[in-house]
């Protein structure tokens, strides 16, 4: 991993008005709900903002060194693709995880203002699962970054993610349960979690949960490192 790239990284994505004013947005729309619908309802939507605010802060991470070449200015260095993209990845994670910790916090906390006080080890869960998916999510980030070249990607995500919903209603509505499936899995790619219910007292614990989240996040890598490494790379971009 490279420092230098973490660092540069770290500044690039936290830089833009019109970022700054997106994030905010979805910073705050979980903190909105959970001060206005009752109590557990807003998980769901406060997952798919979570996504919405990582692919959001990573769009163009990739994408946009390699369409303008300054890719090369870093690659030029001693610095291996694979080691540049591993990089990008914990910049984005690191990043993108802070900001999910102190949400998942700030929400905590409005939560008990409202008469429903999380206990600490409900938050400690909250908070880990949300960096678990801040890590996860970056690393599809990374791989969609490097496969389009631009800022593009997030519009391929979301229709990827789009697609994948709409297959799984398709696959219930007629009962297909192979296309549910099928659409299960897009959309659980799209956001990699790890349930960590078991750790903390809510159920058996299963293999299944950290195998499938580790080889998401190990082939999202693996396509960004592979897809670079098979890519002609120029300072006109492509």
């Amino acid at each position: 991993m490279n420092w230098t790239i973490v660092r540069t990284t770290l500044r690039e994505r936290m830089a833009g008005r019109g970022r700054w004013f997106s994030l905010v947005i979805l910073f705050g729309m979980p903190l909105l709900w959970a001060g206005l619908l009752p109590a557990g309802t807003d998980s769901f939507s406060s997952m798919w903002m979570n996504a919405l605010l990582i692919w959001l802060v990573g769009a163009g991470v990739i994408g946009e060194e390699v369409s303008s070449g300054t890719i090369l200015l870093v690659l030029s260095r001693p610095v291996s693709r694979s080691e540049y993209v591993f990089s990008k990845w914990i910049a984005l994670a690191c990043a993108t995880a802070g900001v999910l910790a102190v949400q998942a916090v700030a929400i905590a906390a409005i939560a008990g203002w409202r008469g429903h006080p999380v206990e600490a080890v409900a938050l400690v869960r909250q908070v880990l699962e949300a960096v678990f998916r801040a890590f996860g999510a970056s690393a599809v980030v990374v791989m969609f970054s490097a496969l389009v070249p631009g800022a593009k990607e997030m519009s391929v995500m979301m229709f990827t993610w789009l697609g994948g919903t709409l297959l799984g209603l398709l696959g219930q509505w007629k009962q297909w349960t192979a296309v549910t499936l099928g659409g299960g899995e897009v959309t659980s790619f799209m956001l990699p979690a790890l349930d960590l219910g078991p750790l903390f007292g809510g159920g058996g614990f299963t293999w299944s949960g950290p195998v499938g989240y580790l080889s998401t996040v190990t082939l999202a890598l693996a396509v960004a490192v592979w897809w670079l490494n098979r890519k002609e790379l120029s300072y006109a971009g492509s």
